[in-house]
């Protein structure tokens, strides 16, 4: 049978480990909340919606309206690109995001089960102090 100060030393390490996983934990979700979109990839999105009403024809050329604010008003395309990436952009809908979810969610299983481990260290010291009384 092990001695109290062998599992005690267990369960030192076991609340090390945890404390290890717990910044690792910190550190993803940091990651996480890092996570941006460049505007520039949203363009075509963004320029599909201006487009939706269809072109505009002057004087025999065709325009689309992405076309006309970009070129007329690169600001105001520019404000909205921005606006609309603030509003369609979901980080936690992206591929880098939900893979550090996926191991921030492992992580804290495997704190969990160093939890239950402590505990379980922590009855078997409670058996032999109770037994040696």
């Amino acid at each position: 049978m092990k001695t109290i100060e062998l599992l005690q030393a267990e369960i030192q390490i076991k609340e090390h480990a945890i404390r290890k996983l717990q910044a690792q934990i910190k550190d993803k979700e940091a990651q996480q909340n890092s996570i941006e979109c460049d505007p520039d990839d949203l363009a075509d999105q963004f320029d599909e919606c201006l487009d939706e009403a269809g072109s505009i024809e002057v004087a025999g050329c065709t325009f689309y309206p992405s076309q006309i604010f970009k070129e007329c008003d690169p600001i105001g395309y520019r404000c909205g690109l921005n606006d609309f990436t603030d509003y369609e952009f979901r980080k936690e809908e992206t591929e880098e995001y939900q893979a550090l979810q996926e191991e921030i969610d492992q992580l804290e299983s495997d704190i969990e089960d160093l939890e239950s481990e402590i505990e379980d260290l922590e009855n078997q010291i409670e058996e032999i102090e109770e037994n040696n009384k």
